[in-house]
């Protein structure tokens, strides 16, 4: 059986987690990179916003993530 978006929340519930830390140090860096891929002066046209949509896509994971972590920890699910 397919686990709900509850059953999700709960395991986000923790107060610290390393692999948690190191998915949004990986998101950071990734988020920093298509940065300046995006206003590198050698970057033109539809690849500058290829760039622009990867990066906010990533910002929006990331910050989803963060969102998801608070509202489990004010849920009270304990871990």
């Amino acid at each position: 059986m397919a686990k709900s978006i509850e059953d999700h929340k709960r395991v986000l519930s923790f107060e610290t987690n390393e692999v948690f830390d190191a998915v949004l140090a990986y998101l950071t860096y990734s988020i920093e990179a298509e940065v300046d891929r995006a206003i590198s002066y050698s970057t033109e046209g539809e690849k500058r916003i290829h760039a622009c949509g990867r990066a906010e896509s990533l910002k929006d994971f990331k910050d989803l993530l963060l969102n998801q972590q608070q509202e489990a920890q004010k849920g009270k699910y304990g871990s």
